[in-house]
């Protein structure tokens, strides 16, 4: 029997211009990634800050039908601290401020 080579295959060669165009191609897709995954802290961040809101707005009219209420009017201060330092970390969270 007498076997006659058909076609002869090369293997691919990975050039410069390929590596390349892989190093851009995955560039994109990490910053993708990092988009996504900072859109969920900035999610994360507004929840907190809308939980801590509504803490202060539901001590305030607490504090508007018991005007005199002395524990109330210790609790303001703190609620409006905690608002504040939410508010600032999810600045911090959504800009990427170290």
């Amino acid at each position: 029997m007498k076997f006659t080579a058909v076609a002869q295959t090369k293997k691919p060669v990975l050039s410069i211009g390929g590596i390349f165009f892989l190093l851009f191609f995955l560039g994109g897709c990490v910053t993708s990634v990092s988009q996504v995954g900072q859109i969920t802290k900035c999610r994360q961040a507004e929840q907190a800050v809308n939980t801590a809101q509504k803490q202060f707005d539901d001590s305030i009219l607490d504090l508007a039908k018991k005007p005199t209420d002395q524990t109330l009017k210790n609790s303001v201060p703190a609620k409006v601290k905690s608002l504040l330092e939410a508010e600032e970390k999810a600045y911090q969270m959504c800009h990427r401020v170290s």
